[in-house]
């Protein structure tokens, strides 16, 4: 929890062009177990053997509850859980619950009113810890289903403040699809591209350049970013290190439900690369 420790750390890493299997050593506390992991930095043998098989989760009998959120960075996994047993022939799938709340990750065990530069209504502070022991009093003891627990889904709209339920993430939304566009200088937040529902006819491809030596970046982050969710210093300095497409505002207030997804044509002159998309 020491901020100020851990950003002292990961900029002498950055600004020196050192490899990430030094941190442990950076930051005077060498790890076995930390640079068993980085040998391993793609799926492979050593991370299949601790995964679920496809019969793991068909043979699975137990009712389970998952909860996630919003902002909570192991989102990703409990997603993939959740959707490998509903993809099985488990005999448990409609006892598998799902609660998806306005949390970051130590709020999916104690919500939080208020982080990252947002501010949250009274219904998002859910007394999990009761809904635990509510949940264990249902499925082991023989209790009251949760009131909660309204039906299989529970998810929080922010702007309305409430929550919604579903019986299954099926049934939240449609899909919609939006398209990219620009004149191929889409790289600056006042100059972007645009979000578009109709498919461009003939673009030009647009490009980003990403420096290694140009540290820059690191002029933002001397400090801890208290209102991470909000604060725009990152988009507002791409050193042309990014790209930025903006749709046209929405006529009225729009509910925005379910996972996005991004498919893009993307070509390279280095043998590798790591990009992120928000």
């Amino acid at each position: 929890g020491e901020q100020a420790f851990w950003i002292e750390k990961f900029r002498e890493l950055y600004l020196n062009h050192l490899p990430y299997q030094e941190l442990d050593r950076i930051v005077g506390n060498g790890s076995t177990c930390f640079q068993t992991w980085i040998q391993h930095p793609t799926p492979d043998p050593f991370w299949d053997r601790l995964a679920l098989t496809p019969a793991d989760y068909d043979r699975i009998d137990i009712p389970i509850l998952t909860i996630t959120g919003h902002y909570d960075g192991d989102q990703p996994g409990a997603m993939h859980y959740y959707r490998c047993h509903m993809a099985s022939a488990s005999p448990a799938r409609d006892r598998h619950y799902l609660v998806i709340g306005p949390w970051d990750h130590a709020g999916t065990r104690t919500p939080s009113q208020e982080f990252g530069g947002l501010r949250f209504g009274d219904a998002s502070l859910v007394d999990l810890n009761k809904l635990h022991v509510d949940w264990y009093d249902w499925t082991i003891k023989g209790g009251p289903q949760p009131e909660f627990l309204k039906k299989r889904g529970a998810y929080y709209v922010m702007g309305a403040e409430e929550w919604k339920y579903a019986d299954s993430l099926d049934a939240i939304a449609g899909v919609k699809q939006l398209y990219l566009r620009s004149d191929g200088e889409a790289n600056d937040l006042f100059h972007s591209g645009s979000l578009d529902e109709t498919p461009p006819t003939q673009s030009a491809p647009d490009c980003y350049v990403y420096d290694p030596l140009d540290v820059r970046p690191a002029d933002l982050e001397r400090e801890e970013v208290k209102d991470y969710l909000t604060d725009q210093r990152y988009a507002l300095n791409l050193f042309g290190n990014g790209l930025v497409y903006h749709s046209a505002p929405f006529a009225a207030a729009t509910e925005i439900t379910g996972f996005l997804k991004l498919v893009a044509w993307i070509a390279l002159d280095v043998p590798d690369t790591d990009f992120q998309v928000q």
